[in-house]
């Protein structure tokens, strides 16, 4: 796969990454549940938790020029351990407000909006670092192991491009 692909698939990614989580913080907004709790954090909430929902955006659009910039050594590995620790942070956000399994979150039940955006994040950060461990391993990746689907070159013939994709 050529390198200017393989960054711009990793910025889509990351693009995911982004819109995924500003839908969910916009869908919270119409939550009542949510509503109250997050009246009284506000109260509460000192410098470092606003810097810390501002990098809930800021992070992924960063990196989303970073992988099309960087050079690819250093693009590798800034966009591996940032996905690493989103995915982390995202599976664990997923398991807090999304499918409430441990204690501490905002809803006793699972709610939809939370799953698939949650969920949708942590996949995409996830999958990020799978093609970036694999790069930083093989040196490309594999075709057999391509995430993104079929190869992109087909055959120059129409008779050929759909005998490729039997």
């Amino acid at each position: 796969m050529q390198t200017s692909l393989l960054k711009t698939r990793i910025a889509v990614l990351w693009i995911v990454t982004s819109v995924a989580m500003s839908a969910y913080m916009i869908l919270m907004a119409f939550d009542p549940a949510v509503m109250k709790g997050a009246a009284v954090w506000v109260g509460t909430a000192g410098e470092d938790d606003w810097l810390m929902v501002a990098l809930f955006w800021l992070v992924p659009l960063w990196l989303v020029f970073l992988a099309v910039t960087l050079r690819d050594p250093v693009n590798r590995w800034v966009s591996f351990a940032v996905a690493v620790i989103f995915t982390i942070i995202g599976l664990w956000h997923f398991f807090i407000c999304g499918v409430p399994l441990l204690k501490g979150g905002l809803f006793p039940e699972p709610v939809p909006h939370h799953v698939l955006l949650v969920g949708s994040s942590a996949a995409a950060t996830a999958l990020i670092a799978l093609v970036r461990l694999e790069v930083a391993e093989t040196g490309s990746p594999r075709d057999r192991f391509s995430f993104f689907g079929r190869p992109t070159r087909l055959p120059h013939s129409p008779g050929a491009a759909a005998r490729a994709y039997r």
